[in-house]
């Protein structure tokens, strides 16, 4: 019975070991000595201002895709500074791809007070756009109220690859 067992227990073994001998083995490949890498980090930001009674402003220049490059956007997060009024606010990002231009809707809620009185709105978002070689990623800033002035901060996170 023993036998038997150290029959299978070896057998077991003998297998694994036979099965992993024709396996592919993993291969690191580095990237080689003054290239340049695939993929280059990308962070910006805008800062706009809302004058009272304004509803929508836009900022159009906030980053232009190198020629040559595809940008690809990751992530988005958006702030207010504290302000008196609330109010719910969106953000449109807008890229071309393929020659389309697409923009893409992400709400900034009304987050907190605090013990003055005072408000804040933040969003953040894992997204995955594309922005084609030599055209801009454009922001428009929307809200629901206009009875105060507030700035908002909005920053960018993602990577240029060669376009091919």
């Amino acid at each position: 019975m023993k036998s038997a067992i150290a029959t299978l227990v070896l057998s077991g073994f003998l297998s694994a070991s036979a099965l992993a001998a024709y396996s592919t083995p993993v291969r690191v490949v580095e990237q080689p000595v003054g290239t340049t890498p695939s993929k280059e980090p990308v962070n910006f930001f805008s800062v706009i201002s809302f004058a009272n009674g304004a509803v929508a402003t836009s900022d159009n220049s906030i980053f232009t895709v190198p020629l040559g490059k595809r940008f690809v956007l990751e992530y988005v997060s958006a702030s207010t500074a504290p302000t008196s009024c609330s109010f719910n606010m969106f953000t449109r990002v807008t890229l071309t791809t393929g020659g389309n231009a697409l923009g893409h809707d992400m709400p900034i809620a009304p987050s907190y007070s605090s013990s003055n009185n005072f408000r804040r709105n933040l969003m953040s978002a894992q997204v995955q756009l594309y922005g084609d070689p030599g055209t801009s990623v454009h922001l428009l800033l929307n809200r629901s109220v206009t009875t105060c002035s507030s700035v908002v901060s909005v920053k960018f996170s993602g990577y240029l690859e060669d376009d091919f």
